[in-house]
Parts: structure tokens; sequence; C-alpha cells
């Protein structure tokens, strides 16, 4: 698979197929955003699997913890206030009080909303996200960590969140690097000061790391792709 030059959107939806292929209990819930998410190829591949519900995100969230209990392993996808604010109830009772196997997708979080605006722009879905019981969030960085991410994701029973940057990102890993769901990667060691980063602030902690090299500071790099639950023991070490 083409990871560089490319959008994520476009890695997440293949990877979803190639999964699908392999395992039948895979579908995906919409809420009419099939254009913005790329997954327009899982549905042509997969139309018994794919259910749209329209612009209703509660009704989304409730329909694929319904199909989770058939033991399907049900995707949902809006963009991030969408995917939390607007049904934070439903995720809540009826994904993680009911315990249901839910992998929900929120796509591009914070700035990278863009020219979407401030009502799609959401600072606080991690925060919302992160106090629901038994919640897993991870933020991949790019395509080379959401392709090694996303199979532990799906062996992981129960639920996850996934905040998702639509566009291309700022490639940060080579290809063939692994991580590991719930362990935070030190990207490099400092002795002086230390950085903990996600999502797009990687890339930023990393030109922040040069900045400082030029007034004789020496930082360090810790990327928590797996926000929840939180590996406090590579930060305290």
């Amino acid at each position: 698979m083409q990871l560089t030059g490319r959008w994520l959107r476009e890695i997440f939806s293949e990877l979803l197929i190639e999964h699908a292929e392999a395992d039948d209990r895979i579908c995906y819930v919409e809420a009419d955003l099939m254009l913005a998410s790329g997954t327009g190829g899982f549905k042509a591949k997969f139309p018994e699997r794919t259910l749209n519900v329209g612009v209703a995100e509660a009704n989304m969230i409730g329909v694929a913890a319904g199909i989770s209990t058939l033991g399907m392993i049900p995707f949902t996808h809006s963009f991030t206030p969408f995917a939390t604010r607007r049904c934070c109830d439903q995720v809540t009772l009826s994904v993680s009080y009911a315990k249901n196997n839910v992998k929900m997708i929120g796509s591009d979080p914070g700035i990278t909303a863009m020219l979407n605006g401030g009502t799609h722009m959401s600072m606080e879905d991690v925060a919302i996200m992160r106090n629901i019981p038994g919640m897993c969030i991870v933020e991949p960085i790019d395509g080379v960590q959401l392709v090694s991410l996303f199979p532990q994701i799906l062996k992981h029973d129960g639920p996850v969140y996934i905040r998702l940057l639509r566009r291309e990102a700022v490639p940060v890993y080579i290809e063939g690097e692994s991580f590991e769901l719930g362990k935070a990667k030190v990207i490099n060691s400092g002795h002086d000061v230390t950085i903990v980063a996600s999502g797009i602030m990687v890339a930023e902690a990393i030109k922040a790391k040069a900045l400082l090299a030029n007034e004789n500071i020496d930082a360090g790099i810790i990327d928590f792709h797996t926000i929840k639950p939180f590996d406090s023991e590579t930060l305290i070490r």
C-alpha cells in the first residue's frame, strides 16, 4: 500500500476493505458523510455491510451498538464534534455502559477542520471521550502509524475512538515501523526537556526540537498515539 503523499481517509478506506475481506464481522455505519470519509469503495464492495442513517449521529451510534450485539464489528464516522458532543449520551450508555464493541471515527479534529469553520471544529472531543469508562482513544499521526495500529484496533475488545485527520499528513515515520496500542512511542530522548504530543502536533514538536537545539536545549519527543489508556510509565521514565 502506498502511504506517502496520500490522504489518511484513503488509507483508512483501503484498510477497512482489506480487513473486511478477511473478516465478515466488519461493517460500516455512516451519517451521510461517505464522500467526506472516502468510504464509497467499501460501500461498492460490501453494500450489505454498509448503512447510511442520514444526518442523525446519535442514531448512528445506537444502530452500531445494536449491530455489535450480534457479534459484528461496526465502524462509525462523523466529524469530531458530531461524533462526540452530539452523541455523547449514546456513546456513554449504548456503547460504553453496555460494553459494546464499536469503533468510532471522529475526523478532522481541532483546527484541521479548516474551511468548514467553527461548527466543525472540536477542541474538547478528547476530554469528552476520556471521561467515558472503558473508552480507548487513538490518534494516528500518518499512514505508517495508521497501518500498524489498525489491526490492533480491530482486535481490541471494546469501544475505540479514532481521532483521524482526513487529509494528507506530514510524514513522521518510515514504512515498516511498528507501534503498540496503549504504549507511547519515544521518538528521541532529551536531557533538558521532553515534549509530549499526538496527532499533527508531533510534526510540530519535531520542528520545536530543532529550534531548541539552536539554543543548546536538548529536547526529547514522545508520541502519545494512544491517549487513553495513558502510558504514564513511559512519561514518568
